[in-house]
Parts: structure tokens; C-alpha cells; sequence
């Protein structure tokens, strides 16, 4: 499902006689090669399409919200999530499902791609919850994939998803083949709706999760003098349609200073802080609102019937756009995943 990032080629990934047998290293017809690291991921970001020396969230970031997610704070947004997919797959209607006919066990399995993985924690809590005796489906599989700009956060989440197949990529150059995802995930992250066009399949749906007004709230009345709520909603997909949208709100407890310090440093907020607010952040913040505004999303029917001949289009288009736009908007969104 991977191509090559240079010449949109298909890339041989799997060994021909063992199928099930990752390579461990990734090439295309053209020779064109990418070594898998030791920690299981590859790296589909050349350098030439590089911004920065190291673009996306550095180590520190990372570290932050991998010391904050091991306690599980946002459970309930990962078991809602997979509510969703699991009712997707379920209902399969005219108004919303991916295209798949479930009749065994050896059917293809249900692919969902994480569009900026950050650390690979939804991934991880996905995989658990779409496989627990609550919410499996008997003739359902799913097959969990992701990209993140940021080698730090992919080397994370490679780390704690060894069964899964991640890389360092761009956004707006996502490097699978065309028609080849069901359901995209896109949490705290920027988004490329050109891109989702081109890699879903015709009635694919792409979930999105964005901050509704209350997130963080009690965070930012120590940061700000004038705190303000967050705009209900921000994500704009275009050639997209809005299929379903729910709100989740609930209280998250911070229960020692490491925890409560490493929520401020995965976000934006800490640059903003300075050593007296950190410090009142690290006494006083025991508690704070989770607010979450989740869409689906599902290509415009009139779009749909244009994008096969775009697909090749999009993909070359995608090569000459400056990626520094989707690296200042990451920086600027609370990458709380």
C-alpha cells in the first residue's frame, strides 16, 4: 500500500516468497530505497523536501506528551473513537460506510491510517479497544497505519506499536497509493483534504478531532490574563461533507507536578509561560476539562466523480507546495494526541 515518495511508484515492502515478512528495506522500480530502523519505522521524508533540519515536534514535545498520555487521560476520547468506527462498519448504509463485503476471516482487513500520529498513543488504544470482546466485530480486521512529520514522535510511536506499519512523511505528500485507506484519522493535526481524496476509497470517511470552546480552560486562566474559549470549530475539509458531528467533554485529573508540567510542555502554552506560571501550574492545576469536537467526514458526491482523474494531478502538485504552511500550523495546535 506504501509508494515511493519520490517517483509515486509502488513500494515493494513485504518479502515475495513470505508475504507476511516485512523487508527491511523499502524500494521501488525506479531503485529508489528507504532502510527500515531499528525501531521498526521508515522514513519517507526526503531530505529535499525538508523545510528544517528536523521539522515537526522535537524531543522534548514528544517526551511530554508520552510522560502524559502513559496515564491514560483521554480514554474516554479513544473508546469514543472506536464507538465510531465500530457504527460505521456496522451500519454500512447509502449515507456512510467503506466500501468492504466482511463474510471470513480471511477477508482484507479494514485499513485506518493516523494523518500526524504524534506518538502513536490513539493507535495503540485503538488497536486494543477494536479487538476487546466489548467492541470487536466477528468478521471485522483492521489494519492500523500512520505518518508524522516528526522522526522524534515516529521513533516513539514505533516504539509502543511494533505490530504496525509507520513512517516519516508529510501531509500534504502522504506516501500510500491512491484508493487505498478506509477511514483516516486526523487528531490535533493539520489537515490535506486533497490528499484524503486521493488515498481513500469512494465512500472512505476521514474522522476528524478538534478542540471544542471549554479545552484546557482552567489551563489557560493561569496562562492568559483574559482567557478565551476556543472556536467551536476549525477544521475545514474541502470537497468534504460533515456526515455526523458529537461533542465529549470530561474532567481530567492531574494528580502530581510531573504530570501537570508535562501536559503544559505538549503544548503550545508552555512558550508562553513564564518560571512563576509554571510553577503555579505545577501547585495548583489538579484539574482540567477535556473538550472534544469529533466529525466525520465523507467526500462531496460531486467531488468524487472528478478525483480519479485528479488523483495523478494532486500527487504531483503535492511535490512543489511548500510544506512550512503545515509545520507553522502544527506548531500552533495543541497536539494534545
Amino acid at each position: 500500500m506504501w509508494q515511493c515518495p519520490l517517483c509515486k511508484l509502488p513500494l515493494q515492502t513485504h518479502q515475495v516468497d513470505a508475504p507476511e515478512r516485512l523487508l527491511k528495506t523499502w524500494s521501488c522500480e525506479n531503485n529508489h530505497s528507504f532502510d527500515k530502523a531499528k525501531q521498526g519505522y521508515v522514513n519517507l521524508l526526503p531530505v529535499q523536501n525538508k523545510r528544517s533540519k528536523m521539522p515537526g515536534d522535537d524531543v522534548e514535545m514528544v517526551a511530554a506528551r508520552t510522560t502524559f498520555f502513559a496515564r491514560k487521560p483521554y480514554a474516554p476520547l479513544a473508546k469514543k473513537l472506536a464507538e465510531l468506527i465500530t457504527s460505521i462498519d456496522a451500519r454500512n448504509t447509502d449515507e456512510i460506510h467503506v466500501p468492504r463485503n466482511f463474510t471470513d476471516a480471511t477477508c482484507i482487513p479494514l485499513n485506518i491510517y493516523d494523518s500526524g500520529c504524534g506518538e502513536g498513543y490513539y493507535l495503540e488504544a485503538l488497536s486494543m479497544l477494536l479487538s476487546s470482546t466489548e467492541l470487536a466485530q466477528k468478521s471485522v480486521q483492521y489494519s492500523f497505519y500512520g505518518h508524522d512529520i516528526s522522526k522524534a514522535a515516529v521513533l516513539a510511536a514505533a516504539k509502543r506499536n511494533r505490530d504496525k506499519q509507520l513512517v516519516v512523511a508529510t501531509t500534504i505528500n502522504i506516501p500510500v497509493l491512491d484508493c487505498s485507506q478506509d477511514i483516516i484519522l486526523q487528531i490535533f493535526a493539520p489537515a490535506c483534504p486533497a490528499q484524503y481524496a486521493r488515498v481513500l476509497h469512494s465512500n472512505g470517511v476521514v474522522i476528524t478531532v478538534d478542540p471544542a470552546p471549554k479545552h484546557l480552560f482552567e489551563l489557560k486562566q493561569i496562562v492568559y490574563e483574559k482567557p478565551e474559549h476556543h472556536q467551536k470549530h476549525h477544521t475545514v475539509l474541502s470537497g468534504f461533507e460533515i456526515r455526523e458531528q458529537h461533542h465529549l467533554d470530561f474532567s481530567v485529573a492531574l494528580d502530581n507536578a510531573v504530570v501537570r508540567l508535562a501536559l503544559l510542555q505538549m503544548t503550545p502554552f508552555y512558550w508562553k509561560t513564564n518560571e512563576m506560571q509554571r510553577s503555579l501550574i505545577k501547585q495548583n492545576l489538579t484539574k482540567v476539562t477535556a473538550d472534544f469536537i469529533i466529525t466525520i467526514w465523507q467526500q462531496s458526491k460531486v467531488v468524487k466523480t472528478t478525483n480519479v482523474s485528479l488523483a495523478g494531478v494532486s500527487s504531483q502538485i503535492a511535490d512543489n507546495i511548500d510544506d512550512k504552511s503545515l509545520q507553522t500550523e502544527s506548531m500552533s495546535l495543541e497536539k494534545e494526541r
